[in-house]
């Protein structure tokens, strides 16, 4: 599974930054929202922890290598942008 995020202007519904404002930078956490634990990278994460942290590019995407994460049911959220 590849996880794709991204930015978009809540004005305009486009993928575009209004007057000085940048897409790029904007920082997403992808949560466990699983009953049991996940195994990502190695790493064995209870449900409510962040499992991996991303941020976007200059076109304001973000995405996950693929086969990141396994069968379950997450959140993604940003935290910062």
């Amino acid at each position: 599974m590849l996880t794709h995020c991204g930015t978009m202007s809540i004005e305009t519904d486009r993928r575009e930054a209004q007057g000085g404002a940048t897409l790029e930078g904007a920082v997403f956490e992808i949560v466990n929202r699983s009953q049991d634990a996940v195994l990502v990278e190695g790493t064995l994460y209870a449900a409510g922890a962040v499992v991996y942290t991303m941020t976007t590019d200059s076109e304001g995407r973000a995405r996950t290598a693929n086969n990141l994460l396994p069968y379950g049911t997450y959140q993604v959220r940003e935290v910062n942008g």
